[in-house]
């Protein structure tokens, strides 16, 4: 539960964290804090065990996303889930990038409250995502708008959201499964 951590810090500690960390920020959001990765690139995020459902990432804010990545090049993220920690109301996605490029999932199980799997936008260009399960999302699966490059999902279950997602094609992007 990121929430154990990331919760401790006040506006003047986030702060002071911000200043000594530049590939990690904490941003304030309705009901907790936000955590974004940014200006990494080759970073994996894999999980233990057998199963994607041996490692588990939740956060508890209904507003903050799992985890959000911003300016970040050659992501790897498998074997795991991620999701908020109960079902209810929600403004928080599972999985947000801005202006990411290269970004692979293989073996993920993002589930809500989340209102949207996975949001990519701000000239995000080619994530792949592999083997995984994307389900009871608030309003949809993905989100892709405002970006370019490949977006393929291959073998993917998309279940229990109130909605399939959109997409916002551009004349540099294609969405295929």
């Amino acid at each position: 539960n990121m929430s154990e951590f990331v919760e401790t810090f006040d506006y003047e500690a986030m702060e002071t964290w911000n200043q000594e960390n530049p590939y990690i920020r904490l941003e304030e959001c309705f009901d907790g804090n936000d955590v974004f990765i940014r200006n990494v690139e080759g970073l994996s995020i894999a999980g233990g065990g057998e199963r994607f459902s041996d490692t588990e990432i939740v956060v508890e804010p209904r507003y903050a996303a799992i985890l959000s990545f911003e300016n970040c090049k050659d992501i790897e993220i498998s074997n795991i889930t991620m999701g908020h920690t109960m079902q209810s109301d929600c403004s928080g996605n599972v999985l947000n990038f801005f202006g990411c490029d290269n970004v692979n999932l293989d073996k993920a199980d993002l589930y809500g409250c989340g209102v949207i799997g996975i949001n990519a936008k701000q000239n995000c260009g080619d994530i792949t995502v592999t083997d995984s399960i994307i389900r009871d999302c608030s309003y949809g699966s993905i989100e892709i708008a405002e970006c370019q490059g490949r977006y393929e999902f291959r073998n993917c279950v998309f279940k229990g959201s109130m909605g399939g997602g959109y997409y916002e094609k551009s004349g540099s992007s294609e969405l295929c499964f």
